[in-house]
């Protein structure tokens, strides 16, 4: 006698790993700025991109900021 199975495929991931099932109708998808295990070179470097533009920006911000208080 044979078995059906309906689950297979399926593997048991972490809740964090998880994607909140909303996000596939989102227009503008969330972009993940923390570094995980297993993530590509390019995934990597964007997160590390996007950390170093932030900091600029806050950076010209106190300057700008410092410059329009002289």
């Amino acid at each position: 006698m044979n078995t059906l199975s309906f689950n297979t495929g399926f593997t048991k991931k972490k809740s964090t790993d998880i994607e909140d099932v909303l996000s596939k109708f989102k227009q503008n998808k969330e972009k993940k700025l923390t570094i995980k295990e297993g993530m590509s070179a390019e995934e990597i470097s964007e997160i590390v991109s996007k950390r170093v533009i932030k900091i600029i920006e806050e950076q010209f911000k106190l300057t700008k900021e410092q410059f329009e208080e002289e």
